[in-house]
């Protein structure tokens, strides 16, 4: 039997955005190389296409239909580079991505340690805010709660050597949106606190940025909660290994 410590997992995750936005972009310039425009429609941000084509038309009046557009991109290549750039899908966006990757390398870990991570849909699961309810889908239709009266769904549910529920980020300096992300972990741990702060359950925050400053201010917040966690993926493989394997 190989009883040998396991090693984490380790992604980076600002270097894979890039990647990713390299790509998004490289796929969004070859439906136009393509001339496909179906694939186009679904690769790009249908919003900024707008936006750019009434810029096009403040322009030069009479230039900004679809079609003129796309004859445009079509016969000039660089041209279709810049379009292709600005109307991508922003890899910040696709933040779901970046959290199921977070929860795989931990899963692999916790496997190792008697722990099972489960990755939950995105409305599997909410934390109602007035009470310590967590709440189905069934749950909520069946009591009438609406979507407004509850917190953001959690990412996974934790079981084994630790009960409880995994809110997974992954946030960088430039991926906009920032405020948003440490507000919703941020009301989360508050909310733990007030309907959890004596239950065996355990909130683990997961938590991936180079935003030192904001995560340092949750820490602190809730580091006196000993059922309120915050590590990155590489740090909670870490903590697993060294308390349960």
């Amino acid at each position: 039997m190989n009883n040998l410590t396991p090693e984490p997992t380790e992604y980076d995750f600002k270097e894979i955005r890039k990647n990713r936005q390299f790509n998004n972009n490289k796929g969004v310039y070859n439906c136009i190389q393509e001339n496909n425009q179906k694939k186009f429609h679904e690769q790009i941000n249908e919003e900024e296409l707008t936006r750019v084509l009434a810029e096009r038309e403040s322009d030069n009046p009479g230039y900004g239909s679809f079609d003129l557009f796309w004859n445009k991109c079509c016969n000039d290549k660089e041209y279709a580079r810049l379009a292709a750039g600005r109307l991508s899908i922003k890899a910040s966006r696709q933040g779901a991505l970046d959290e199921k990757l977070q929860l795989s390398a931990c899963n692999e870990i916790a496997q190792l340690c008697g722990i099972n991570i489960k990755d939950l849909p995105s409305t599997a699961l909410r934390a109602h805010k007035e009470n310590e309810r967590i709440l189905t889908p069934k749950d909520m239709k069946q009591y009438n709660i609406k979507k407004d009266m509850c917190l953001k769904s959690f990412d996974a549910q934790i079981s084994g050597k630790i009960t409880g529920f995994i809110s997974a980020k992954v946030t960088m300096k430039t991926g906009g949106h920032q405020d948003n992300v440490f507000e919703e972990i941020d009301t989360l741990a508050d909310w733990w606190v007030n309907h959890k702060n004596r239950s065996e359950e355990i909130l683990i925050l997961l938590v991936d940025t180079d935003l030192v400053d904001k995560l340092s201010i949750i820490e602190g917040k809730y580091k006196q909660y000993s059922n309120i966690l915050m590590f990155n993926h590489y740090a909670f493989q870490k903590f697993m290994i060294d308390n349960y394997f």
